[in-house]
């Protein structure tokens, strides 16, 4: 499952770097938000603490992609208030990530 998911959020991500229409973007970005829900559903086997790590780094980059289309204006205010609100809904996904990560794979 580890290397589907890590595959599936490069995908999505390059996605919604590469893409300008308003509908495929946030398509992408709620795919991308649904594939990060998933995450503390899996079993320890099935991502590893680097490829947490990974995910992680993937996310981030698909946060600086959503801020720069809101900073470009090119958007309707709702419109960007629902970019914004995406944002607000990754980094809690991550904090769900992070507690799942703890509990698999506390430091001996």
């Amino acid at each position: 499952m580890s290397s589907n998911t890590i595959a599936r959020a490069i995908e999505l991500a390059e996605t919604i770097r590469e893409t300008a229409r308003r509908r495929p973007f946030e398509k992408a970005l709620q795919d991308f938000i649904h594939l990060l829900a998933e995450v503390p559903y899996l079993a320890a086997r099935d991502l590893s603490a680097a490829e947490v790590g990974v995910l992680r780094a993937i996310a981030e980059s698909v946060i600086d992609r959503v801020e720069q289309r809101i900073a470009g204006d090119d958007d309707a205010t709702s419109v960007q208030l629902k970019l914004a609100g995406s944002i607000y809904e990754i980094r809690r996904r991550l904090e769900n990530i992070d507690q799942w990560s703890r509990h698999f794979f506390v430091k001996q």
